[in-house]
């Protein structure tokens, strides 16, 4: 998930400046949300589940 550095922050890969764009997984992506730290990037639009559809299941093939 791509999110924008709210503030100077030390990630795994270096340090990230405010403002700045990078990606992590999903789950340290809603920690670092959760805590103030970052947001999500507007560069990735954020998909949102479809309540009266249903998820396309899994086709067998035939072969």
């Amino acid at each position: 998930m791509k999110v924008k550095a709210l503030a100077s922050l030390s990630t795994a890969t270096g340090w990230k400046s405010a403002g700045e764009e990078f990606t992590v997984n999903a789950a340290d992506a809603e920690d670092l949300i959760g805590r103030g730290l970052v947001e999500r990037s507007d560069a990735e639009p954020v998909a949102e589940p479809d309540p009266g559809r249903k998820a396309a299941k899994p086709t067998k093939s035939k072969a």
